[in-house]
């Protein structure tokens, strides 16, 4: 019980800039719509969560690290990936060029506010960076 209390269940994913462009580029259109959507080919479970949430990215090969508010998860299932993807809004040009093509890959759709650089937090300190989402408690994080 004081577990919940005190701590908040969030998601922390690795990101390949190689592969999906610089973080910036996500940071830039959250900061300006104030709102990012991040399609992930991973299915992370919204049940699981109270929102807002915890989003914390560790850049592939790098020491950084960003976090961000989840507001929203919705799966493929709640939502039409292609139809996002030909709005191309919220998203960096490369994600939208990416999803166009590999729409049917993604499971999950993640809505992120307020993404910025930050600390690496102690509860991933001991953790390998993931291969696909993981759900940790976070606690001390603000937004």
């Amino acid at each position: 019980m004081l577990k919940e209390y005190y701590e908040k269940l969030g998601v922390y994913i690795s990101y390949d800039e190689k592969a999906n462009g610089s973080i910036q580029n996500a940071i830039n259109i959250a900061n300006i719509f104030n709102c990012l959507i991040w399609p992930i080919k991973s299915i992370i479970l919204p049940n699981r969560f109270t929102f807002p949430t915890t989003l914390v990215i560790k850049i592939k090969k790098k020491r950084r690290f960003f976090r961000g508010r989840i507001v929203d998860i919705k799966r493929d299932t709640d939502v039409s990936i292609i139809d996002l993807f030909e709005a191309g809004m919220y998203m960096p040009k490369l994600w939208i060029d990416i999803g166009r093509k590999n729409c049917h890959r993604f499971k999950t759709i993640v809505y992120v506010e307020n993404l910025r650089e930050t600390f690496q937090p102690s509860e991933v300190k001991c953790i390998r960076p993931p291969q696909r989402p993981c759900y940790i408690y976070f606690s001390g994080l603000d937004y």
